[in-house]
């Protein structure tokens, strides 16, 4: 059951005056913010200028510190007196180690390979005349022996044939003797003949008798000519069996394949049982000690050097060969030019020889080198470092311890160095170049000479060199006063 309100009439009072009240403080808070804002505005307005004011009291009360004089900056630079005088630069060009000496050694005899030298082996070292391999001896000592045989029995022949020769000389001897006896007899004979004391008969006895004598002569002298000739044929032979048995033992000699100079083995297909014929390549074998280094010249280059009174075969070159390590660096000379010239790749090419070194002997062909050689001689130039040569026309010399510029004109480059002329009426009789390189270089600049000692302080043009006050001195800081009297 509902309990009925007791006051309805101040429920219906209170409910009336609560818009009013509404309405009463929105009208109230705009002026409350804008009052807020306005005092705010007027606190940040007056820290700022208080802010200004204390800044200016400030600056306007500090001490005076005192200005350090300026001194004008000497740039530290290294310089060297320069001389007129023959320069020759250098010619680097790269080149290639090749082989001056090389052989194929082929086998001289056929047979079978029975023992090989242990070096004998691609990259192995052979000495001159050492045995590099042994082919079968059996045939070739058997084919001495019958050329021994065959020249012992044709030697028997010649010494039976001059036997019999030296018996018909003997046996026409005794039958010349016979003629003139019966040339004698003959004669008296025909003395009784005339007398009539022999028949007629008997003087043809004597006649013929002397006959038979001197058909005899001529029967002996006969056969002695035979015999000369069949002693000629004796000796031939003898000398054909001579050579024989010369090529028998030289045949023998060969089954035995000696190095012909001492090298190294470049390349070898030899093996214990191999049967090899006669022009078989067993091995090849290149000079150590004679190889040469092939580089080519660009036709200028050629044409400058082949221009010069100094002949270009012979003249020293130094080859650099870089192995990783520390260089290798060797001394030889051109020793010829190549036999032809390639118009595919252009220039020239020469060879050059080494000097005999052991630092040579480690040196293999296929090398890549590098190599030098003096180029064209220019007379009245200086040679200065490529940092000193600015835009290929001027130097910078050292006056009173100022640049000055100096024109040149470049002649050569000579790697890292350059080779210059005085242009006009420069003069470089003794100038100091400055060899340090510079980004502000110029005419007047203040330098120093590294390792001439420190600095001298030289005034700024413009600045005053008068010193600081003593007041002002003492009012400058500690620390500064200290740096400066540094």
């Amino acid at each position: 059951m509902l309990n009925p309100d007791p006051n309805p009439d101040m429920h219906a009072d209170q409910a009336g005056s609560q818009p009013a009240q509404h309405a009463s403080a929105s009208k109230t808070r705009p002026v409350w913010v804008a009052f807020k804002t306005l005092i705010s505005s007027i606190l940040a307005v007056a820290i700022i200028a208080g802010g200004v004011m204390g800044m200016r009291q400030l600056i306007s009360s500090r001490p005076e510190v005192p200005q350090r004089p300026q001194f004008e900056r000497q740039i530290p630079v290294l310089t060297e007196t320069m001389q007129l005088a023959t320069h020759s630069p250098t010619i680097s060009v790269f080149g290639e180690i090749v082989v001056g000496r090389l052989v194929d050694l082929r086998a001289l005899v056929a047979g079978e390979i029975t023992a090989v030298n242990p070096n004998l082996e691609a990259g192995g070292r052979v000495e001159n005349g050492a045995s590099l391999l042994e082919i079968d001896r059996f045939s070739y000592e058997g084919a001495v022996i019958e050329a021994e045989a065959n020249l012992a029995e044709a030697r028997a022949s010649l010494a039976e044939a001059e036997a019999r020769m030296a018996l018909e000389q003997d046996q026409i001897t005794r039958a010349e003797e016979q003629v003139l006896l019966a040339q004698r007899d003959l004669d008296r004979a025909e003395q009784l003949a005339s007398a009539g004391s022999l028949t007629d008969r008997d003087l043809d006895n004597r006649r013929l008798t002397l006959s038979q004598r001197l058909q005899s002569v001529e029967q002996r002298q006969s056969n002695m000519a035979i015999e000369e000739a069949r002693l000629e044929q004796r000796r031939a032979s003898i000398s054909r069996l001579e050579w024989r048995l010369a090529q028998a033992q030289r045949d023998l000699e060969r089954t035995v394949l000696r190095a012909p100079f001492t090298g190294v083995v470049r390349s070898e297909s030899v093996e214990p049982g191999r049967l090899v014929s006669v022009n078989d390549v067993l091995a090849t074998v290149y000079d150590d000690a004679a190889l040469n280094v092939r580089f080519t010249l660009s036709d200028s280059q050629f044409g400058r050097l082949a221009g010069e009174e100094e002949p270009l075969v012979g003249r020293p070159i130094t080859v650099t060969w870089s192995t990783g390590g520390d260089d290798v660096v060797l001394e030889g000379r051109v020793d010829r030019l190549d036999a032809d010239i390639s118009a595919a790749t252009g220039g020239v090419a020469l060879f050059g020889r080494f000097e005999e070194t052991e630092a040579a002997s480690n040196l293999r062909p296929g090398a890549f080198v590098t190599v030098q050689l003096a180029d064209q001689a220019f007379e009245d130039t200086i040679r200065v470092p490529e940092t000193a040569l600015y835009n290929t026309d001027h130097v910078f010399t050292v006056i009173e311890d100022r640049l000055q510029r100096l024109d040149v004109e470049l002649v050569a480059w000579d790697g890292a160095f350059a080779l210059v002329r005085p242009t006009g009426d420069a003069e470089f009789a003794g100038a100091e170049i400055v060899t340090t390189r510079m980004t502000d270089a110029g005419d007047g600049v203040a330098i120093r000479r590294i390792g001439e000692g420190p600095p001298r302080q030289r005034p700024a043009p413009g600045a005053s060199d008068a010193p600081a006050t003593a007041e002002q001195a003492q009012q400058r800081p500690q620390g500064t006063q200290q740096t400066a009297e540094q």
